[in-house]
This record gives C-alpha cells, sequence and structure tokens, in this order.
C-alpha cells in the first residue's frame, strides 16, 4: 500500500489545481465550446484512473494526474454551469 500521506497530497493537488484553474475555465469554455471542453475534461478522469492502477510503483504519474484532473474538472463543471443558465 502507498503511504498515508499520498492521498492527501494527491487531493491537495487536485484542488488547488480545480481552485486555481477555475479562475480562468471561462475563457477556454467561450473560445472552444461546452462540447470540446467537456470531453477534454471527461478525458482527464480517465488518465487519473489509469494512474491509480499502478499508483504503488509510478508515484510521480499518479500526482501528475491529480493536477490533470484538477484542471479536467474546472473544464467540466464550467461548461455544465453555462448550460444551465442559458
Amino acid at each position: 500500500s502507498l503511504n498515508g500521506d499520498t492521498g492527501r497530497i494527491s487531493l491537495g493537488i487536485l484542488y488547488g489545481c480545480f481552485a486555481f484553474t477555475n479562475l480562468l475555465s471561462g475563457f477556454v469554455v467561450r473560445r472552444f465550446g461546452n462540447r470540446l471542453s467537456m470531453m477534454t475534461g471527461g478525458l482527464s478522469y480517465v488518465l487519473f484512473i489509469a494512474a491509480n492502477i499502478n499508483a504503488k510503483h509510478h508515484i510521480d504519474l499518479f500526482f501528475a494526474a491529480s493536477a490533470v484532473i484538477g484542471v479536467g474538472a474546472s473544464l467540466i463543471y464550467a461548461p455544465a454551469f453555462y448550460a444551465k443558465t442559458d
């Protein structure tokens, strides 16, 4: 198993990247559209799941995938918000 701090570090990276990129995601969504933004954000979840499969041996990839999913999450939630307000 991984050490006890790995999950906390991963979530810290994920939510930190999400909070920062959420400030900029509106510009990205307006530029590329809702569909492409949500598809790109969804692909980040696939990468995160793949990194979790072998996280014990590739902890650096796991932490990088945490950052990518933080960015991807903002690309999913911003278009979902715009779709509800239109």
